[in-house]
């Protein structure tokens, strides 16, 4: 325990000089060569390091220290980005909480919360070894906060652009191999039917 809590910190460290100070939430394109280093330099204590580093986020989310917490998670997903658990957990965070009504005061804010957890799990689709299961989730909270009651939207408007988020996270979802890809998509084109949204002159097809 004591070997995997110094692997820990010395990968988080490592994490930390390649992602730079300017990393966002994610894994920069022009760094993921250094995270692939960092993964071949960590082996089979990557994936037990980041779970270490995850237990480190999900207790500084609960002491408050946002700042920190994100800092926190990014490393542990440099740790080991094949994995799609850490995308979900951090865009989860980002969407759910960060981007509730009470964490986030403004509405802009709000907005750029849940925008930042909806892309996270976009780019986690382009590295993790499951691209599928985050599409699939991406179309989830895409869905999830589109079909909001009116008062409880997160931005005006917001309805058609999430819902046609989601019909397009469902569709990688089906192309990467998600098995309920498919159906989730017919559904999908169905409720933006009965939503009154025109998903026929994207390119779209509602009927199953």
């Amino acid at each position: 325990m004591r070997l995997l809590l110094l692997a820990a910190g010395l990968l988080s460290l490592a994490a930390a000089a390649a992602l730079g100070a300017d990393a966002g939430f994610g894994l920069p394109s022009e760094d993921r060569s250094s995270m692939s280093r960092l993964q071949r330099l960590a082996g089979p204590l990557g994936s037990a390091a980041a779970s270490v580093q995850w237990m480190r986020f999900t207790l500084t989310v609960h002491s408050g220290d946002g700042t920190r917490a994100l800092a926190t998670g990014q490393s542990a997903l440099a740790m080991d980005p094949l994995a799609p658990d850490g995308w979900q957990l951090l865009a989860h965070h980002l969407a759910f909480e960060r981007g509730s009504s009470v964490e986030a005061a403004k509405e802009g804010d709000r907005r750029a919360w849940i925008e930042a957890g909806l892309d996270l799990l976009e780019e986690g689709a382009e590295v993790s070894r499951f691209p599928g299961v985050l599409l699939y989730d991406m179309a989830l909270v895409a869905l999830f906060f589109g079909t909001l009651a009116e008062e409880d939207r997160p931005w005006p408007g917001c309805q058609e652009e999430l819902v046609m988020r989601a019909i397009a996270g469902f569709r990688g979802a089906a192309a990467a191999g998600h098995s309920a890809g498919p159906r989730a998509l017919a559904d999908a084109l169905e409720m933006a039917q009965q939503l009154g949204i025109a998903t026929e002159n994207r390119g779209e097809n509602p009927g199953r």
